[in-house]
């Protein structure tokens, strides 16, 4: 199975450019033959917190059709770091629509990024569950950014009998060194 990983750089709170983004990128790797695409952390909003507190529930709708409609016109798998709205509050979400177009599932963030200057407990709610998706043969588990520094997730998912991990993060590239030295640990283990 043929995965492309989509480097984007959404613009904080540019929305409508963002959506457009992702389709521009999902096309090009449909027609580089991948079955599914990864976008990053928050891809919707551009990790843009307070954008993403005041209009991710009212955008839900439109985000949820654009991406399962990229899914169902190129038959890819999209996988999608979103805020996604849940009736207890707002989640930093790694989202699965099958190639149908069909919204499969969803991974809220478990570890959430605090900071002096970053606080995305103010935003959204922790998930609590790991969850994993089969994607042809490739059985995959879902991870978001700072669940990075968490191997126990990881053991999780080797004992579940994944094969690998999607981590989708909007990862500073200041700290590009220890996201890849992470990377390389969780891999390891």
């Amino acid at each position: 199975m043929r995965i492309a990983i989509v480097q984007t750089q959404p613009a904080p709170g540019g929305y409508p450019d963002n959506l457009a983004a992702m389709a521009r990128a999902g096309a090009h790797a449909a027609e580089m033959g991948a079955a599914l695409v990864l976008f990053p952390e928050l891809a919707d909003f551009g990790y843009d917190l307070a954008a993403a507190a005041s209009c991710a529930r009212d955008l839900w709708p439109r985000t949820a059709e654009a991406l399962g409609r990229l899914a169902y016109t190129h038959r890819l798998i999209v996988v999608c770091g979103v805020a996604l709205p849940t009736a207890h509050g707002l989640t930093n979400a790694l989202a699965v629509w099958d190639k149908g177009g069909a919204l499969r599932g969803s991974f809220a963030k478990m570890h959430l990024f605090r900071t002096p200057k970053v606080d995305e407990t103010a935003v959204f709610l922790p998930g609590s569950t790991p969850v994993a998706i089969q994607a042809g043969d490739i059985r995959l588990g879902l991870a978001v950014c700072f669940d990075l520094r968490f191997p126990e997730l990881f053991r999780i998912y080797r004992d579940a009998g994944c094969h690998g991990a999607l981590v989708a993060a909007a990862w500073p590239r200041k700290r590009r060194h220890i996201w890849q030295a992470l990377l390389l640990a969780r891999a390891a283990e």
